[in-house]
């Protein structure tokens, strides 16, 4: 028997219909439903320290894999099921209504104390009429970290132990009521998660299917947005740039925080910082880049790679476009930098900006306007790079072209020169 003894504080009524969705839900799981097997070979594992509650709420996670979680009876007993739904409910209701009662009090909410009631049960009640369908995509998570992850041995690894799909699991929970503004119990819920896992991801961001945090610490923010079947490693941080003030009050902005395209992978300690920095399809950020949208963004394309130490600034730049617009399969290495300065900073499609190599979009009548490199162009080691260049030119090093750059000669005193390679 399951040891729901103590009274609930508010009671709550099953969604019609939901158990008999729930039961056939948990009958797919003996099927191979999405090509796996979510049924461990004896029905049950035992039951973890941290696993069997979401977000704090006693069971929630149970509904979700009861055959990992130590509640296998509930795939079949239909009575047993509905006593955990109406328990799951109920703690929902109870804990939504007084988070909410208090921002009432502060007005900070748009219910009222005579309806903040009802409309934390409406809420709740969708969102567990949801879980048959947050199954689904939930099994799609943990398949993705099994995939990606040759350390893991099985899926009950992933659903037990597994910090970086916990994370996910709760927040897709928390999600799900931080979008129908119940962010007093969203916030709950990231909070434990964060205590509980050491990924502090906030209930707004939005993270598309298939998402793996591979290790701890990640830091994602309220406006982040992660695109389908990216990985992102230890120590990553999607952040906001700047923050404006107001009478000793920050000024919030909607955006504030990074968008990631699909199949991007992110390296470890990569910090990623402004609402206006977009990435494409199919990028790579190496370890500890340094990406900062600056005053008119960064855009990074398709299939383009930044690898490690790179440092990106979108700068003070305030003409049209993006302060530094990177096209696509562009190749970065490593501790390259690209700063948009005043001017702006364009690099074409197929281009190689080499080793500790340097585009600066600095504030000069002197240079021109915006610093564009031509389509599959390469500037190489050490070069810095002030004005535009040509599409197909090779830029620096032994090269049948004169360039002017920066150099520093013998007596350590920067020096401008006419350089035949």
């Amino acid at each position: 028997m399951i040891p729901f003894t103590e009274k609930l504080t508010i009671e709550f009524k099953v969604p019609d219909g939901l158990v008999s969705r729930l039961l056939r839900s948990y009958k797919d799981d003996e099927q191979n439903v999405n090509d796996e097997q979510f049924k461990t070979s004896n029905g049950w594992l035992p039951q973890t320290a941290n696993t069997p509650n979401i977000g704090g709420i006693d069971y929630l996670g149970a509904l979700f894999f009861p055959n990992y979680r130590n509640l296998s009876a509930i795939t079949t007993d239909q009575n047993q099921l509905e006593r955990v739904v109406q328990a799951v409910g109920s703690e929902l209701v109870t804990r939504g209504t007084a988070l909410e009662n208090a921002a009432i009090l502060e007005g900070r909410s748009k219910l009222t104390a005579s309806n903040v009631e009802f409309a934390v049960k409406a809420i709740v009640t969708e969102f567990l009429d949801y879980i048959p369908e947050l199954r689904l995509n939930l099994k799609e998570d943990v398949v993705a970290v099994l995939n990606k992850d040759p350390s893991i041995e099985g899926l009950y690894i992933v659903i037990l132990n597994n910090n970086g799909y916990q994370s996910v699991e709760t927040n897709r929970v928390a999600h799900f009521f931080y979008e129908r503004e119940l962010n007093g119990l969203a916030r709950d819920m990231a909070e434990d998660a964060k205590n509980r896992f050491n990924f502090d991801i906030h209930p707004g961001t939005k993270l598309g299917k298939r998402i793996v945090f591979d290790h701890q610490g990640a830091v994602i923010g309220e406006s982040a947005e992660i695109g389908e079947d990216s990985t992102l490693y230890q120590g990553v941080t999607l952040g906001a740039y700047a923050f404006q003030f107001e009478d000793r009050k920050v000024i919030r902005i909607d955006k504030r925080h990074p968008t990631i395209g699909n199949r991007n992978t992110v390296y470890s300690y990569a910090q990623i910082l402004g609402g206006n920095v977009i990435t494409g399809d199919d990028v790579i950020i190496g370890a500890e880049t340094v990406i900062l949208g600056g005053t008119k963004g960064v855009y990074i394309g398709n299939e383009s790679k930044v690898l490690p130490g790179t440092h990106i600034n979108g700068g003070p730049f305030k003409g049209d476009g993006y302060g530094v617009y990177i096209g696509s399969k562009v190749l970065i290495f490593p501790n390259a930098g690209i700063d948009g300065g005043h001017r702006g900073i364009t690099v074409g499609d197929n281009s190689r900006i080499a080793l500790g190599a340097q585009v600066l979009g600095r504030s000069s009548v002197r240079y021109g306007g915006r610093i564009n490199i031509g389509n599959n162009s390469k500037v190489l080691p050490g070069v810095v790079l002030l004005h535009s260049i040509e599409p197909g030119t090779k830029y620096g090093g032994l090269t049948k072209y004169i360039h002017d750059f920066l150099a520093i000669n013998f007596n350590g005193i920067i020096a401008r020169h006419n350089h035949k390679g």
